[in-house]
């Protein structure tokens, strides 16, 4: 067990929830306070899964094992497992234990890792540092950061919608721009100005867009055998 870091995988098939995490590191540094001694023995594989140490799915082993008991008590150790590696002399010498993270590794197999002693230490400086910086950011103290971060979230999104808005009506507004200005340009084209209705002379639509300005077109009527101008303008986005 290593102080930078221990991964260890559990069996569950989907992530465990925030309590169970904190259950799972409460009753490890429950153990570890309780400073048992840490026994390890020598047996065949078989012997030592019967004995209810925990094998690592995909590891081979040899004809013989070394299985790792420490914590509860000899007839019901809190944890047994195969391994190889340098441990402890009691759960004790452990310090603190605390899960960092949490992921899949394999299919039906997710990967805990966790940090032990000075890494603990460590861990809880960094996060420290973290909450710091963030309450000089929000202007907050460490315990009404959660709040000043849900306010600052609903400000973004009442300025969101504004900006949204005002992009909509700027939108409309230069549409109605483009209209205009395309229904002058075709008035002065027929050399007149453009009078409303067609006085009954007949009228059908013709399409007078201008270069650069999609989508306009103007309604026109006949007078005297020359297509007079009825001014209506209907913009097509």
């Amino acid at each position: 067990m290593a102080p930078a870091g221990r991964p260890s995988d559990p069996p569950p098939p989907k992530p465990r929830t925030a309590e169970e995490s904190a259950r799972v590191t409460d009753e490890v540094n429950r153990e570890i306070r309780r400073n048992t001694e840490v026994t390890t023995r020598l047996m065949t594989p078989k012997e030592a899964v019967d004995a209810g140490a925990m094998a690592l799915f995909g590891e081979k082993y040899g004809d013989e094992v070394r299985v790792v008991a420490m914590g509860g008590d000899a007839s019901q150790p809190f944890s047994v497992e195969l391994c190889g590696g340098t441990h402890v002399r009691r759960t004790g010498d452990i310090g603190l234990f605390k899960i960092v993270s949490e992921g899949s590794v394999a299919a039906g197999t997710r990967r805990i890792e966790a940090v032990t002693g000075a890494g603990v230490l460590e861990h809880l400086r960094k996060a420290d540092q973290t909450l710091a910086a963030l309450g000089g950011a929000l202007r907050a103290k460490p315990e009404e950061l959660v709040e000043a971060a849900e306010k600052l979230a609903q400000s973004e999104k009442q300025l969101r919608k504004q900006l949204e808005a005002h992009q909509m009506k700027r939108a409309a507004s230069e549409a109605g721009d483009l209209a205009g200005g395309a229904r002058d340009r075709a008035a002065a084209e027929a050399g007149g100005r453009v009078e409303p209705g067609d006085h009954g002379l007949g009228s059908g639509t013709a399409d007078v867009r201008p270069p650069g300005v999609p989508g306009e077109f103007l309604k026109f009527g006949h007078v005297r055998g020359l297509p007079k101008l009825a001014g209506e303008v209907d913009v097509l986005l």
